[in-house]
């Protein structure tokens, strides 16, 4: 973003922008900076993943509130000029309309937003590309961490797949299986050792083509 806002040839930019970003005010400012120079702003993944808790082993799954709350906190920073939430059912372009209504935040809404462990919980990747320093593989970790949000939190097994095919050669999950255990440590909140061991327990059940392992 910072080197678009240096070009200044671009008229719009699409932004990844959830509450569990709400901490980081070097993300926030710069996002902001490129909309005052004229740049219109458009959030993407601001539901963080959805309903669907990010552990496939935990059924529990965010009330509908909260999806209401997290695009309403998006659309709440006035550099945003307009978001793309995901959605797959008419319920959720119901929740999308009513926020486009008002964006006040409800008595429930409010208490969702100020469980700080939310963000934490979300396990959120972030895309920072920092993970990727500890890996003696050098595996392409945010390709996983897509993958894995595709399958288990979105339930798009379609999509995993092919963001999984993505990665070179030697540097998706097939490296993986070779290291008894996860030396990688994500700078946030992701448990990146658990969603890879997830992620071969789904190529195991043959959900992943096998061409991509």
């Amino acid at each position: 973003m910072s080197e678009a806002i240096r070009l200044g040839v671009f008229d719009v930019g699409l932004v990844m922008l959830n509450y569990t970003m709400a901490h980081d005010a070097g993300i926030l400012s710069t996002v902001e900076k490129a909309a005052k120079s004229g740049m219109g702003i458009v959030a993407m993944k601001t539901q963080a993943g959805g309903t669907v808790k990010p552990d496939a082993s935990l059924p529990k799954e965010l009330p509908p509130v909260s999806q209401t709350a997290l695009l309403k906190w998006a659309l709440n920073h006035e550099f945003v000029t307009t978001a793309i939430p995901g959605f797959s059912t008419y319920e959720h372009l119901e929740q999308d309309f009513s926020v486009a209504r008002n964006l006040a935040y409800t008595r429930e809404e409010e208490k969702f937003l100020a469980d700080k462990a939310f963000a934490a919980n979300a396990e959120f990747c972030q895309q920072c590309g920092e993970c990727r320093k500890d890996c003696p593989k050098q595996v392409d970790i945010p390709v996983l961490m897509r993958s894995h949000m595709y399958a288990v939190q979105y339930r798009n097994i379609g999509m995993a797949r092919e963001v999984l095919s993505s990665a070179a050669p030697g540097r998706g999950l097939e490296a993986c299986g070779a290291c008894e255990s996860c030396l990688v440590t994500c700078r946030n909140t992701v448990q990146i050792g658990r969603k890879i061991r997830q992620l071969e327990a789904l190529a195991v059940n043959s959900l992943f083509h096998t061409r991509v392992l």
